[in-house]
């Protein structure tokens, strides 16, 4: 229920009149057989390559975009141990378009933990054309041939040595601290985008006295004009 009612006010939402952030990131340049003749560089004319749509930034809640997502709101303010009022908490929706890299970064503390929360994740183009042949019983020649075509790879996050594949309806948690990346890196032939909910939370080892103390001395950003 919870899970449908994010989904649902998102896809419903006119995008063209949100408030999103775009954020440097560089294409996927890696030439493979999908890829070799599209794009292999990022400019203005381009998609942008990685989008966010902050309901929260560094502990300011954005009512601005909140006016747009009022059941998402009130979902996330229920979340245990979600960080607020404090600087080091964010809230958004992630958009990343095909054929982006974020390269490797780290957060500014381990005292959060980040919650994914997949909404729109791509299906590989090769596995959309597997499902389709094996339903075909017609043309099992046919069928044969299209398994053979290079397979789409599929938007991953990769923290330190481990790959983390996004699955839609599924949630994970991650230390953000820890240097990571993520990775759309072949455009797939509908363009479609990956679009994840990032809510910040507190390390689960901090005790109530620790958590009021780090909310005394990093307080929520409150001078940022655009707000």
């Amino acid at each position: 229920y919870i899970t449908s009612q994010i989904n649902a006010e998102w896809m419903t939402n006119d995008t063209g009149t949100l408030s999103f952030q775009t954020y440097n990131a560089k294409p996927n340049n890696s030439p493979t057989e999908n890829n070799k003749n599209k794009r292999t560089s990022y400019d203005d004319s381009d998609h942008h390559s990685w989008q966010v749509l902050y309901l929260m930034n560094q502990g300011q809640w954005i009512h601005e975009n909140i006016h747009h997502c009022p059941q998402t709101y009130k979902i996330i303010k229920n979340v245990q141990g979600l960080l607020d009022g404090c600087i080091f908490g964010n809230v958004f929706f992630s958009v990343l378009y095909p054929n982006t890299v974020i390269e490797a970064h780290c957060g500014p503390t381990n005292i959060r933990h980040r919650l994914h929360y997949s909404l729109s994740i791509p299906v590989p183009f090769s596995i959309k054309r597997s499902n389709h042949c094996s339903m075909d019983q017609n043309h099992p020649t046919k069928g044969t041939e299209q398994l053979q075509e290079p397979q789409c790879q599929e938007a991953v996050l990769r923290v330190r040595e481990k790959e983390i594949k996004w699955e839609e309806g599924k949630v994970f948690v991650f230390d953000d601290s820890i240097v990571h990346e993520a990775v759309y890196p072949v455009d797939n032939n509908e363009s479609e985008v990956r679009v994840v909910l990032i809510v910040d939370v507190w390390h689960p080892d901090l005790s109530v006295d620790e958590k009021e103390l780090i909310q005394h001395l990093y307080h929520p950003l409150t001078n940022n004009p655009k707000y």
